[in-house]
């Protein structure tokens, strides 16, 4: 799952050296196949994903794309849990609780439309279904107060395997498609989004 909410270069979107790397990395431990997956939120993902040369990449490094956008009805299952924000639960693909393992690349960045920040707790919104039998999920996202427990909901669908953030190049200020740049110069990797966001949000105040 990487950031391709927009066509916008890194750290609007994931940086096409990041998949590279990881696609070797995740090769060398001995990663049999991979599937890139996700959904944009400023654009059409299967435009997106093209601009971003993600197509190019799958062919030389030999791994599937799904843009999520395009899926079936019946590709979805609803996610719901006791108190949950979420109206009606929210529409998550199958594949993601069926994959065996789950990688997650984000970018380091604040958002001025909602939630603060994009780290790795809100790159998971990428894999929530828009549009899901007539209902649009992400106008409920939008137009609530709740909007950060919602999106922390979102993250219970699923345990990643690894989450790399790349903040070689952060938005300090604006985002999540442009905004004012900062040279932090790290990359952050680990299991445990929290902490990944948390360290994220330090450096973000500095």
């Amino acid at each position: 799952k990487p950031n391709f909410n927009s066509a916008d270069e890194a750290p609007g979107s994931t940086h096409p050296d990041v998949l590279r790397a990881l696609l070797a990395s995740m090769s060398d431990l001995g990663a049999r196949s991979s599937t890139l997956a996700d959904r944009s939120g400023m654009g059409d993902t299967r435009q997106v994903m093209q601009q971003m040369g993600v197509f190019d990449l799958a062919k030389a490094f030999g791994f599937e794309t799904v843009v999520l956008d395009e899926l079936p009805e019946d590709a979805w299952e609803i996610f719901d849990g006791d108190g949950y924000h979420w109206k009606h639960g929210f529409p998550v693909p199958k594949m993601l609780l069926e994959a065996e393992r789950v990688v997650q690349t984000c970018n380091l960045k604040t958002h001025r439309y909602g939630g603060h920040f994009t780290l790795s707790l809100k790159n998971s919104v990428g894999l929530v279904g828009k549009h899901y039998r007539s209902y649009n999920y992400m106008s409920e996202l939008h137009a609530t107060d709740d909007q950060r427990r919602m999106i922390a909901e979102v993250n219970a669908a699923y345990r990643p395997a690894l989450i790399v953030m790349d903040g070689v190049e952060a938005f300090v200020k604006g985002g999540p498609a442009a905004g004012t740049r900062a040279a932090t110069n790290v990359v952050i990797a680990g299991t445990d989004r929290v902490a990944i966001d948390a360290a994220g949000v330090a450096i973000l105040r500095l």
